[in-house]
């Protein structure tokens, strides 16, 4: 690993030179950026103190004017934090200090630190596959996909449904020129390792925590984000499967490593500390939406450094940063139970790229309408009960069902005057709840159809932009979104 810290680091410094040559930091973030140099990046407390100078430009106006430059001299330096922590043995503290600079400086802001972090999480947790015991490659020992009890709500209208080997001129003619939401069967995603029989396989018990157990990951608190008491905070991933319930038949041994893992007393804690300088303060639903790009009104069970959630992209928007901008580092909602924990909108494909590895693009994302780069994909993992609440995103989407099943109700975008869409920066999100039998009957007198589809697992929906959708988790459920234009 010290080969690996010495690369980080010669990287790390590499990048904090060319943000100081961009001439958007501020003047005291240049000086404390210049000490971290001058050190050669191995000043533990002139890095803690370089971040919390960066941190505080960060946060002094808004997300839509923070300058790439400073971002990216804040993955730095917590890049440099990260590789004296493994050179010192501080596996545990390393993955924080260098997820929080993935985190706010997006992943590819430091080359060579996401792979960085997932080796050394291998060599404290362990590879994917170990402990998977045995995997079978015929798909035995996997939990039952079945569909959930119940039918379609009442006053709602079935979304078409097409087969997973509809040809994509027919998709594109039907659905995508057109713009219509359309269900794709089950079968286009099936060769896709997350959604295959093998130990990488997202269906396998086990496979999330092997590659989360001891990552910093951004968890949404409470039951809606256009609530007053929703919250984010920086949680362990597997700390988060295990308070959703979502680490069932993981082996006992493999949890009790989490506390095994910590870190002894004599580890620095510069980039630990309650007061870590590194992250973010807590935000609202507000600023949630803040963080949206100029364009149609915007929300998700669809988006990260895009519509609804995530700060605005940089030039290079092939890898935005994620939302976890707006992290919570102690809001814990009174601690009033249960807590509905929500691991939404997050790059996290990009965070941890074997899992990225686990899962492919849709043939759809190859139609465009004059837009570049690759999609952004963002994942939603949680327990049954997360709720997005109705809201529009600005870019097209396909919503890949890895795991459990969830019900979508989607409502066109000629419907917008008739659905109370709230104020300012919550634009893209409505104030009525679809979910309700009345609110469907007033909507159906006011000639508003309410389409629903369940999606299971290995299906994907087309959601096109500006479609309104409300969705639910109606099983513990994996999905990755795909927004493109």
């Amino acid at each position: 690993m010290e080969s690996s810290a010495r690369t980080l680091r010669e990287s790390a410094l590499a990048e904090l030179a060319t943000a100081i040559g961009c001439g958007t930091l501020r003047s005291e973030a240049q000086r404390a950026a210049r000490r971290v140099i001058a050190s050669g990046g191995g000043d533990l407390r002139a890095c803690a103190s370089c971040s919390r100078v960066l941190h505080d430009q960060l946060h002094s106006g808004s997300w839509h004017d923070a300058p790439d430059a400073a971002r990216g001299a804040l993955a730095a330096v917590q890049s440099l934090q990260c590789a004296s922590l493994i050179a010192a043995g501080h596996g545990a503290a390393a993955l924080r200090a260098g997820d929080v600079g993935l985190l706010l400086g997006g992943p590819g802001a430091v080359p060579g630190l996401a792979a960085c972090l997932e080796a050394v999480h291998d060599r404290l947790v362990g590879p994917v596959g170990a402990g998977s015991g045995g995997a079978s490659a015929d798909g035995r020992g996997l939990p039952s996909e079945a569909s959930p009890s119940g039918g379609r709500l009442p006053s709602t209208v079935a979304v078409a449904r097409i087969g997973p080997g509809t040809a994509l001129s027919r998709f594109r003619d039907l659905y995508f020129e057109p713009q219509l939401p359309v269900l794709i069967g089950a079968g286009s995603l099936e060769h896709w390792p997350a959604r295959g029989a093998g130990a990488r396989s997202w269906r396998r018990p086990g496979r999330l925590w092997r590659a989360l157990a001891l990552r910093h990951v951004p968890v949404e608190e409470g039951r809606s984000y256009a609530s007053d008491r929703w919250r984010q905070r920086l949680m362990l991933g597997g700390t988060f499967l295990r308070e959703s319930g979502l680490d069932e038949g993981t082996d006992p041994a493999d949890t009790a490593a989490l506390a095994a893992a910590g870190e002894p007393p004599s580890c620095p804690a510069v980039a630990l500390g309650e007061s870590s300088p590194g992250l973010p303060e807590a935000r609202t639903a507000q600023d949630r939406a803040a963080a949206q790009p100029e364009a149609p009104a915007t929300r998700t069970d669809a988006s990260t450094a895009q519509p609804g959630h995530g700060p605005v992209p940089g030039p290079d928007s092939a890898a935005p940063p994620p939302r976890t901008l707006y992290l919570a580092q102690h809001a814990l909602l009174d601690q009033a139970p249960p807590r509905t924990l929500y691991l939404a909108q997050h790059a996290l494909l990009d965070q941890v790229p074997s899992l990225g590895a686990d899962v492919g693009t849709p043939e759809q994302c190859a139609l465009s309408r004059g837009g570049h780069g690759r999609p952004r994909r963002n994942a939603w993992i949680g327990p049954a009960g997360t709720v997005s609440d109705l809201h529009t995103d600005a870019d097209d989407n396909v919503l890949c069902q890895m795991t459990g099943w969830k019900r979508v109700l989607l409502i066109a975008p000629a419907a917008s005057a008739s659905l109370g869409a709230r104020p300012g920066m919550m634009k893209n999100t409505s104030g009525i709840d679809p979910e309700r039998l009345d609110t469907r009957l007033r909507l159906a007198e006011a000639g508003v159809a309410v389409e629903e589809a369940l999606l299971g697992p290995g299906e994907a929906l087309f959601i096109p932009r500006g479609w309104w959708h409300h969705v639910r988790a109606l099983t513990p459920s994996a999905s990755v979104s795909y927004w493109w234009c």
